[in-house]
């Protein structure tokens, strides 16, 4: 991601993983882009629980709430 801090100086910072997917996630809000705008259909949508297991497989946790 590319962006300027507060005194206007270019900053570059780099994700990978979750961190990513909330960079972009963040990103899209920008644009006014809500995840459910990529989905084809409302049935695509991925039920918490499935999310958590696809997290593990890929060695991250689902961040805490609240």
């Amino acid at each position: 991601v590319e962006a300027q801090d507060r005194e206007g100086r270019r900053i570059k910072e780099r994700g990978e993983g979750l961190l990513a997917r909330a960079m972009q996630h963040e990103l899209d809000h920008l644009k006014r882009i809500l995840y459910i705008d990529y989905l084809e259909s409302m049935e695509d949508l991925i039920p918490v629980d499935r999310m958590e297991e696809e997290l593990a497989e890929a060695g991250e946790e689902m961040p805490a709430v609240g």
